[in-house]
């Protein structure tokens, strides 16, 4: 339930720390999200690392992240990505 959550914490908290990738846990949700984010060209791709992590290669243009904002719309009983 939370897994598309820390998928986007994970993603924010390394794009502000300029890493180059990052290891997310699998699932299929967050692999669907990973897809669209590659086919929309806000990421460099990823891979399956094993069988429960993704890693995540981040993409800079004159080192700023191409995603400028990434978050999840919660209202209470209802979520909204």
């Amino acid at each position: 339930m939370y897994t598309l959550t820390n998928f986007v914490g994970c993603l924010k908290n390394n794009i502000r720390s300029k890493k180059d990738y990052v290891d997310v846990s699998f699932s299929l949700l967050v692999e669907k999200c990973l897809t669209i984010l590659l086919n929309e060209g806000y990421i460099l791709g990823y891979c399956l690392v094993n069988k429960k992590t993704l890693r995540i290669f981040l993409k800079y243009f004159k080192g700023r992240s191409v995603i400028n904002d990434i978050g999840c719309i919660s209202l209470s009983g209802f979520r909204k990505y």
